[in-house]
């Protein structure tokens, strides 16, 4: 038996509220945010500060970066290097170092896109949005298949636009 809309129906349902057009779009941002920070596709800046991490996964960190500096003694001019220890100090929190070794890591081959992202983030650590955003731009253009790129460049936009 189908249903008849009627004014009594309506009043029983209680009363219809729009939403607008902004809170639709502000649920579903928020939404996409929490499912890919379940997912795991946010960038390390956004998750737990580095002072929670535990006393093991600071000490292999600090081992990493260790190792890393050795390699680099020995062949200064091993980008994926300066591009691993860029990552590690970025893990603990040592952001500005983190842009100094993405950077040198640039100079010795620009083609090297995870470094603009792992750059971006210390970026993004340290409240430079713009920069951030510029660097995800260049990782994109020159692979469009880095998603870290495109979740870290979002998070950029958003918060430099909140600024």
């Amino acid at each position: 038996m189908k249903k008849i809309k009627t004014a009594e129906n309506k009043k029983k349902a209680g009363p219809q509220k729009k939403v607008s057009l902004k809170i639709q779009i502000a649920l579903g941002g928020l939404l996409l945010f929490s499912l890919a920070a379940v997912g795991g596709l946010l960038p390390n800046f956004l998750e737990a500060p580095n002072t929670t991490l535990s006393p093991t996964w600071r000490k292999d960190l600090d081992a990493t970066v260790s190792a890393l500096t050795e390699k680099i003694e020995k062949d200064p001019k091993d980008a994926e290097a300066y591009v691993s220890r860029a990552k590690a100090q970025q893990q603990l929190g040592n952001n500005q170092k983190a842009v100094e070794d993405a950077t040198h890591a640039l100079m010795l081959d620009k083609n090297v896109d995870h470094a603009y992202v792992i750059r971006a983030w210390a970026y993004g650590a340290l409240g430079q949005f713009d920069q951030a955003v510029k660097d995800c731009d260049t990782a994109i253009g020159i692979t469009l298949k880095d998603e870290e790129a495109y979740n870290t460049r979002a998070w950029a936009k958003i918060n430099r636009s909140e600024e």
